[in-house]
């Protein structure tokens, strides 16, 4: 919004007294496009934030005034003595002033300039410094975008170099340090990440003047021990470089102080520590060392025997002397929390009842798998559930025999007589067989599909012998009914492996061997061996009433058909 011709010749007449009063002096500001950025005005007078409110102005390069405090823009925003960009763009370039009363603010001169897309930094501050001396690289001078939630990552030629830093320390600059330092201040408003950006251009060069010694490190150091044990204190000096013969003209002695303070609370002289010997039997030092690789340094270490609580209410001073100054750097010791370690043996009961705890779920997670059927057998005997309600099935089973060869006369009796007997009869199961349910002159596709409609479980018998026409139509209706219509459950009895039969179906290798029991013999003649738990466990959920009366006995299964 323009201002009125009035209104422009009030803004231009304290633009004018703003100069005069001034000496024409005016501030100007570089900013980079598409960056946060905060535009801060100087008074003439310090002046507090109450009273009159501040007005904004703007002169743009064709000479025309706007009122920004007038302006309704969510992307700038006006406070007493500052204005704000989110972002800062190429149409913000300009002078700006601003008027509170009677008093102005010194003009200022913001030029926005262009990202330069080829590199990293847009503008670069030069700064010279000498090899050796100790500087800081600052991400934000005026504190003004680090006052808030914000992350900070710094970039040495355009490459990683440090993160989440405001300061970037240089204890002794080395010429390896020289380049281009970069940081950006990420800040978020109203749920938009915006950047602050700056770059510096560290030139290094040989020193010139005399380098004065140094102790290195910042501030004074802390450490935690426990009464009664040994510490070892390093402190170490710069003295210069290697390649400059000035430094061993230096006067240079380091040594140890321990603070002395009386029940007063005062403080007497100083007490000295003495230098160490072959046997450090009491606190002792070092003599200091000198290490050269370009930077030469001077180091000497307080070996502290046995703390106690003097140790801790008296700091140490590590202390050096040169012909330019003393420099000294306190060493205060404080006691260490006390851990609330458990006893050893306690440890050790843990350590055991741990290591017993694991072993008993690894034994037991055996045992369920070894046992798996018989543990699931038991939960079915002792919870009483019937699947059986209400499914309207009236077989447990339909029964197939799929080798109808007279030479297989052991292998039918087996899956017409035995098979049967021990289902029915001990375990009380209800099942369909063809040769006992279908009616002679019926149509044996039908009755076949009916019947199997009418089963809970299919139970495929396998022998040797080349499978029947009708029996293979049986397989196929039951293996379908099964694998692709999920009609029903099958169980395959394998009287002979499918790995010795003469003819192998496909379908049937896909059924899983969950779903497969294997007769092996002998060791399937006892009722309560695996062979029986298992057809029981695939057969379906129903409380199941032994009869005792049923012979178990070697001499019961040559009755049943069951040979050796």
């Amino acid at each position: 919004m323009k201002t009125t011709l009035r209104g422009g010749k009030i803004f231009l007449f304290f633009m004018f007294l703003c100069e005069i009063r001034t000496g024409s002096q005016q501030l100007t500001y570089n900013a980079l496009e598409g960056e946060h950025y905060i535009l801060n005005f100087l008074w003439k007078k310090n002046l507090d934030n109450t009273g009159n409110n501040t007005s904004w102005y703007k002169m743009t390069n064709s000479k025309e005034v706007v009122n920004i405090s007038s302006l309704k823009n969510s992307r700038i925003v006006v406070k007493q003595s500052s204005i704000e960009f989110w972002p800062v763009t190429s149409n913000d370039s300009g002078i700006y002033s601003c008027v509170r009363g009677m008093e102005t603010c010194i003009n200022a001169t913001l030029k926005v300039h262009q990202r330069k897309q080829d590199k990293c930094y847009s503008s670069l501050t030069p700064r010279k410094e000498i090899i050796g001396k100790s500087i800081d690289l600052l991400a934000d001078k005026s504190k003004k975008y680090t006052h808030a939630n914000y992350s900070i990552v710094w970039y040495k030629n355009c490459k990683l170099y440090e993160s989440n830093k405001k300061i970037i320390h240089f204890d002794s600059l080395k010429r390896s340090d020289a380049g281009i330092y970069t940081f950006v201040i990420t800040l978020t408003y109203n749920g938009t990440e915006f950047n602050v950006s700056g770059s510096t251009n560290l030139i290094l060069r040989d020193p010139t003047n005399p380098i004065k010694p140094y102790i290195k490190g910042i501030g004074n150091i802390t450490v935690h021990i426990e009464l009664g044990s040994n510490q070892s204190l390093e402190c170490e000096a710069f003295i210069g470089y290697s390649g400059n013969a000035e430094w061993r003209k230096h006067w240079v002695q380091m040594h140890w102080v321990q603070m002395n303070k009386s029940g007063d609370g005062t403080y007497n002289e100083d007490v000295f520590v003495e230098e160490c010997n072959e046997i450090r039997s009491i606190t002792c030092f070092t003599r200091p060392v000198n290490k050269e690789d370009n930077i030469v340094t001077m180091t000497t270490t307080l070996n502290i025997i046995n703390a106690n609580e003097k140790d801790i209410k008296n700091p140490y001073r590590c202390v050096m002397s040169n012909h330019y100054e003393t420099e000294s750097k306190f060493f205060i010791l404080k006691e260490k929390e006390k851990s609330h370690d458990i006893s050893k043996n306690t440890f050790t009961k843990s350590i055991a009842v741990s290591i017993g705890c694991s072993f008993s779920i690894v034994i037991l997670v055996i045992v369920c798998l070894l046992f798996k059927i018989d543990i699931i057998l038991l939960f079915r005997k002792l919870s009483g559930k019937d699947e059986t309600i209400g499914d309207k099935k009236e077989y447990d089973a339909y029964l197939a025999f799929l080798n109808h060869s007279t030479t297989d006369e052991d292998h039918r009796h087996f899956a017409l007589v035995t098979l049967p007997m021990i289902l029915e009869n001990y375990f009380g199961y209800k099942l369909c067989l063809s040769e006992r349910e279908f009616i002679p002159g019926g149509a044996l596709v039908d009755d076949m599909n009916n019947f199997i409609e009418k089963s809970r479980r299919l139970i495929l018998v396998l022998g040797k012998s080349k499978i029947h026409d009708d029996a293979f139509y049986e397989l196929e209706t039951g293996l379908h009914k099964a694998m692709v219509e999920r009609k029903i459950k099958m169980i395959l009895i394998e009287y002979t492996p499918l790995s010795k039969l003469n003819v192998i179906l496909d379908s049937l290798q896909l059924l899983t061997t969950n779903n497969r029991v294997t007769w092996k013999g002998k060791k399937s003649h006892p009722l309560k061996s695996s062979f029986w738990k298992k057809i029981q466990y695939l057969m379906p959920v129903k409380p199941i009433k032994l009869k005792a009366s049923f012979s178990t006995d070697e001499s019961s299964m040559h009755l049943f058909g069951i040979k050796q």
